[in-house]
Order: C-alpha cells, then sequence, then structure tokens
C-alpha cells in the first residue's frame, strides 16, 4: 500500500497582528522567510531581516500601505534590526569575517556605516531613549551561544562596558522609555527567566564613567524571555516558556521599582526564528511571526501498487 499527496509544501512564515486578547487583526505580506520585526518608534514600519539565497537582507515594510523596499544590498548576511529613538536609522548586525554592528538609513539611502567591531560576533539589542547607548550582545556565531550584554557610548564612542557580571548566559536587553532601567533575560537560575536592574551613566572630573545602580529584580518565576517595555513605562511584556504573552503592571518612582505578578495575555505560537515577535506603541497590539497556515489537500491511497509493474 502506498499512501501520497499531491501539491507543494507551505514554506516560509507569516507575520500576524494581534490585539492584547489575541485576536488576530491582519496579516502583513505573504509567506516568505522572514525573521527579528521591530517596529519603529512612532509605529508606522517595521523593519525585518528576509532570507535571500543562503543570505538575509534588511528591508523596511510602510505598515499603512503594506508595501516593503530592500534597504541592505551587498552580499553579506544580516539582521537583528533595531532603530534608532528618531527612526532615522537602522542598527543591524553584518557579517564580514564575523558580525559586526553598522548602521544605515532607514530608507535606505546612505551607504551602511560601520559602527562597532569587537574582533568576535556581536549584534545590537537596543539604543537608550536619548541616542547615547546601545546595548549589544557578544557571543559565538548565529546561535549567540555564550552570550553577554554589553553597553557602547554611542556619542563619545567610549570604551564598552559589561552590563552585569558573571558567567550566565545572557540576552534580549530593552532599555526602558526613560533610559533608567534595562530588561534583560539571563539563564543564572538554570534556566532563562526575564529581570530589570537600574541603568546610569553619571559623569564626574571631567571624565565619564558609567556606573551600573545597585538592584535587581527578577519579573519571571517559571521560565521567560524576549523582553519588551510599553512606552507608557507602566508595563513590561514578555514571552513565557510556553510562548504565552505574559503582561506585567509596574509602578515607579524615583529609584523605587515595583511590580505586580504576571498577566496571561494570550498564547502565541510564534515560528522557530529568534526574536519572533514586537510589540506596538502602548502596547496596544502585537505583531508575531508565525507559520502559516497549512494547505490541505486530498490523500491517495495506492492498493497493491506492485502489480502495476508486472503489466
Amino acid at each position: 500500500m502506498i499512501a501520497y499527496q499531491l501539491g507543494n509544501r507551505v514554506s516560509g512564515n507569516q507575520f500576524r497582528w494581534y490585539d492584547r486578547s489575541g485576536k488576530e487583526l491582519g496579516i502583513l505580506g505573504e509567506p516568505l522567510i522572514e525573521f527579528q520585526p521591530c517596529i519603529s518608534p512612532d509605529g508606522r514600519k517595521l523593519a525585518v531581516g528576509m532570507a535571500d539565497g543562503g543570505y538575509s537582507r534588511l528591508w523596511v515594510y510602510d505598515l499603512a500601505l503594506g508595501d516593503r523596499k530592500q534597504i541592505t544590498f551587498s552580499k553579506y548576511d544580516y539582521g537583528s534590526p533595531i532603530w534608532s529613538p528618531d527612526g532615522t536609522h537602522i542598527f543591524f548586525s553584518g557579517k564580514r569575517e564575523h558580525y559586526s554592528i553598522y548602521r544605515v538609513d532607514s530608507r535606505g539611502a546612505e551607504p551602511e556605516e560601520p559602527i562597532l567591531d569587537t574582533g568576535t560576533d556581536t549584534w545590537p539589542l537596543d539604543v537608550s531613549s536619548d541616542g547615547r547607548f546601545l546595548a549589544y550582545g557578544e557571543g559565538v556565531g548565529i546561535g549567540r551561544s555564550h552570550s553577554r550584554i554589553w553597553v557602547y557610548p554611542l556619542n563619545s564612542k567610549g570604551k564598552p562596558f559589561r552590563l552585569l557580571q558573571g558567567e550566565a548566559v545572557e540576552g534580549a536587553a530593552d532599555f526602558s522609555p526613560d533610559g533608567r532601567w534595562v530588561a534583560y533575560t539571563s539563564n543564572e537560575s538554570g534556566r532563562d527567566e526575564v529581570y530589570v536592574v537600574p541603568f546610569a551613566a553619571p559623569q564626574s572630573s571631567g571624565k565619564t564613567e558609567y556606573v551600573l545602580s545597585k538592584g535587581k529584580w527578577q519579573i519571571s518565576n517559571s521560565g521567560g524571555h524576549a523582553p519588551k517595555w510599553n512606552q507608557n513605562k507602566k508595563e513590561l511584556f514578555y514571552l513565557a516558556q510556553d510562548n504565552t504573552i505574559m503582561a506585567v503592571a509596574l509602578s515607579i518612582r524615583g529609584s523605587t521599582f515595583a511590580f505586580d505578578t504576571g498577566r496571561a495575555l494570550f498564547r502565541a505560537n510564534p515560528s522557530f526564528y529568534s526574536l519572533a515577535y514586537d510589540v506596538a506603541p502602548y502596547g496596544r497590539r502585537f505583531i508575531i511571526n508565525t507559520a502559516p497556515q497549512e494547505k490541505t489537500a486530498p490523500i491517495t491511497i495506492v492498493e497493491n501498487w506492485l502489480s502495476d509493474f508486472s503489466k
């Protein structure tokens, strides 16, 4: 007996919009191999990586019109797009000998500009709202193994410094809207959890000295990753271990940080690509990189198929 099914398999993935209840609001583009969606600060555009013949290029969607344009064109591999606070540029990771950090005009109107090359693989994570600091990951290869979070002073082009200490694998750093806090992921407990630490960069005696304030708060308790701040600074989102989008209410007054137990919004079911979701301004809707809907086709069963070869 033989069973077979005619037709082409569905490939790629699909960007879908959801509201806070998990209701699907719409689909962006057609099924393609796209990844790492990043919404612009004004919520009008979306930067993504798109696979192209074994390499990836960066594209920008106009969310009002639904069309997209390519903004990187050379033969190298690109990924991890992150917007500048004013939306005019995009930071990204590009591979020559290794992955380094570059910047390009978000319109694709200028050549890409090298920003940081540490001699090992690095990728941008976030830029502070005042444009002064770039949080980035440093690790090994596209899988980002053994990654650590670093901070690079963009304006002064000073020496990069570790955000945290220790040997845990860290990732997904996200500055708060006022730049005073950083949410991140760490496996220091034995699995990925979401934490928040204060961040400060005072200046003294004519020299720039970057100092981390004391304190650390564990936001998730049963596994969590990919934290993202609401622009109103009153809420923090993250993906739970089962890919449920969690919302955590925050209360921040000066140096006092308090938070409630996370509340489940909906199950995201993202595709297998990393960094598979982003939050629109003020947390009203989410874009999620999902698997496209499979097409159904009848299954044909052939019995005694060997008899056809004896004729």
